[in-house]
């Protein structure tokens, strides 16, 4: 039997990655349901990012949240990414309670230094603490 070479390895490839950002989109789906955050939930890191492959559309895009490193994922709904489609279908399938997801915007952050900027942050509380102690 031969096996075309342009197209097995990417059969694969799909697979698993429609199987990766659907279970992806339901672990996201289902910390929004655990934590119902009324003011949006917040995704980094890039496997989104990098797996939708594309930025938003800055004149169409509110940018609700007033910072230029984060998005709402409804702006992407112009895109006809499969990918989405499908991240969006796990995130919102929930069963009965499926309708408490409607009121909670969904954020993808786009800046890369997300780490960076934490570890900045903490640091900076760490020294103001030994600072703070030092001074009795």
């Amino acid at each position: 039997m031969v096996i075309n070479r342009s197209h097995f390895p990417y059969f694969y490839c799909n697979v698993v990655k429609y199987t990766n950002i659907s279970a992806y989109g339901s672990v996201v789906g289902s910390c929004a349901m655990a934590f119902l955050p009324t003011g949006g939930l917040y995704i980094t890191g890039g496997l989104l990012r990098n797996l939708l492959g594309t930025t938003p559309d800055r004149s169409t895009d509110a940018t609700s949240t007033g910072n230029e490193n984060c998005f709402e994922m409804s702006t992407l709904s112009h895109t006809s990414s499969s990918v989405l489609t499908l991240f969006m279908n796990a995130y919102r399938s929930k069963g009965p309670a499926s309708f408490l997801l409607n009121d909670i915007p969904l954020y993808m952050v786009q800046a890369k230094d997300t780490g960076l900027r934490g570890a900045a942050v903490r640091a900076e509380m760490v020294r103001g603490i030994n600072k703070l102690a030092c001074s009795y």
